[in-house]
């Protein structure tokens, strides 16, 4: 995460592990918004934005929006979703918005980061595997 280089406090550490875990407990909510987030902390919007803008360096809606699109970056390595499927687990009710703002974080369509893992997925299958000697055997048979 874009924290900036410095010694963070304990107290600033528990703060920014519960947001991160606030956020990813309510990550499928698309209604999960600041003053959501503000109310699950016990905190005003003006509160949460002071504190959370010099520790993620960014602000709020950013960092949720940040940690929305890194799930799915995840999601879509694992490969047991579609993209579309994935757009909706992370909260995102419009899939060409979730695309663009994906697009505009990684600098890659998740479809295009899809086909890339899987191409990745297949050449380290194919590394790995490289001769199988149980295969070899069967067919000597």
């Amino acid at each position: 995460f874009p924290v900036k280089n410095m010694q963070m406090s304990k107290e600033d550490e528990e703060f920014m592990n519960k947001v991160i875990q606030t956020i990813n407990d309510n990550i499928a909510d698309e209604s999960f918004n600041v003053e959501r987030m503000a109310e699950t902390l016990c905190m005003s919007r003006s509160s949460l934005l002071r504190k959370i803008k010099p520790l993620f360096n960014m602000p709020p809606l950013d960092f949720i929006r940040l940690i929305r699109l890194k799930k799915a970056a995840e999601l879509i390595q694992e490969g047991k979703y579609t993209v579309g499927e994935i757009s909706y687990m992370v909260g995102f009710s419009s899939h060409s918005y979730f695309s663009k703002l994906f697009c505009r974080q990684f600098g890659i369509m998740p479809k295009d980061f899809e086909r890339q893992v899987n191409e990745e997925r297949q050449k380290s299958r194919e590394y790995r595997g490289g001769i199988d000697i149980e295969e070899m055997m069967k067919k000597k048979q």
